[in-house]
């Protein structure tokens, strides 16, 4: 195997996040999420209370996270954590972070991303433990 800068490759721009939990329903709960990787943790933005992830946050319940990049031709790496997902107070400041690393500088997202930047929930949700 080959060792990579992992954080390197967590900052590089536009890559997104597999996240994986079970609801407390026993059904699997799969999504496609933005996010950072500050303090040694996943950092996502949860904008709504109907987010099966906003009810895993609550109950401190594990999710599994993948970031992976799969070119035959190329690179194929990925970086892997499991740990407990938590609802954190609102940083407006690492929410902003976050989009402006999807979207660029926040003077330039549309009308529809501003409005989807206000947390309808003041929270974020985070998780990480390397596996």
């Amino acid at each position: 195997m080959l060792d990579f800068d992992v954080g390197a490759f967590l900052e590089e721009p536009i890559r997104p996040a597999s996240v994986a939990t079970v609801t407390a329903s026993g059904s699997p709960a799969l999504a496609t999420m933005w996010f950072i990787f500050e303090d040694e943790r996943f950092w996502f933005h949860t904008p709504g209370e109907r987010s099966p992830f906003v009810k895993v946050g609550r109950a401190l319940r594990t999710v599994a996270t993948m970031v992976e990049t799969f070119d035959p031709n190329g690179r194929v790496m990925q970086v892997r954590a499991t740990g407990p997902a938590e609802i954190c107070a609102l940083d407006g400041e690492r929410v902003n972070r976050l989009y402006d690393r999807y979207l660029g500088p926040s003077g330039k997202w549309s009308n529809d991303w501003k409005m989807r930047r206000r947390p309808l929930v003041a929270n974020s949700l985070s998780s990480a433990m390397f596996r």
